[in-house]
């Protein structure tokens, strides 16, 4: 079977492209998560002592009072520390994506003669299916269709 090696190096030169855009969003959103993790953690530590003292002292210095209490808050945190880590997580993919990979992915496409449709089309089959970078082109592409197609139009 003759396969033609030119049509191969594009296609292996889009899939190179999908994966680094991808890592890029990926590793630096990751990288600013787990700074949040950490923040909302330790912020929650003091407050959830406090109550937990609190607790022992009205309680009559029962001991169990104290440390479920404390340990409730704790749980509380560890919950609002997953939050604020996973919407720093997605702002700052949403904020990479529109300042770095997106231009240069234009720009690299415009070099490759290859239109953003069939770029997300080879993203989407060699990427995980949970990839960042195909849950963004395919927001923006929605975006873009929803602006073309309003009603009344």
């Amino acid at each position: 079977m003759d396969t033609n090696p030119e049509l191969d190096n594009h296609q292996q030169a889009l899939i190179d492209l999908a994966r680094t855009s991808n890592e890029q969003l990926e590793g630096a959103s990751q990288a600013s998560a787990y700074r949040a993790f950490n923040l909302g953690c330790m912020l929650g530590i003091v407050p959830a002592l406090i109550v937990g003292l609190i607790s022992f002292i009205t309680a009559n210095f029962s001991w169990i009072a104290g440390v479920m209490a404390a340990l409730i808050m704790l749980i509380a945190a560890m919950g609002f520390a997953g939050l604020a880590a996973y919407l720093t997580r997605a702002r700052r993919m949403q904020r990479i994506f529109e300042e770095q990979v997106y231009p240069e992915l234009k720009q690299d496409l415009a070099a490759l003669q290859v239109d953003m449709p069939t770029f997300l089309e080879i993203a989407t089959d060699e990427l995980p299916s949970n990839a960042a970078l195909v849950h963004l082109l395919s927001q923006m592409d929605q975006n873009t269709i929803s602006n073309d197609h309003t009603p009344g139009q």
